[in-house]
């Protein structure tokens, strides 16, 4: 489930987190029209209640760099994976790669 949190007020996540945790589904928070956000005294985008939390840098957000985003998140899997989608799976950390790397300009995918 995606919750949207809009102009700066955010959804109801304890209510919502609550829903998720008794049927069994995940939270991906909406947080473009949030961040600075406040919810019950913490940011928006703590991921307490979520798997993740994304926020835009769009033209038309509250922050903006002209496009593209970022994602929270308190799961170190999932931190892994976003990493590795953000840059099409391109990895330079040699201690992942499967052979030895021909110099340090190298990369895998």
């Amino acid at each position: 489930m995606v919750p949207v949190h809009l102009a700066g007020s955010s959804c109801d996540m304890a209510a919502i987190g609550a829903l998720a945790e008794r049927y069994g589904f995940t939270l991906l928070e909406d947080a473009s029209h949030a961040i600075g956000g406040r919810y019950q005294d913490e940011a928006v985008g703590d991921c307490r209640h979520s798997a993740i939390t994304a926020f835009s840098f769009h033209p038309v957000k509250i922050i903006t760099t002209g496009e593209g985003g970022l994602a929270t998140t308190n799961d170190p899997l999932l931190a892994q994976r976003i990493a590795k989608l953000r840059s099409h799976g391109l990895l330079r950390d040699a201690e992942r790669f499967e052979r030895q790397a021909a110099g340090p300009w190298v990369y895998k995918q």
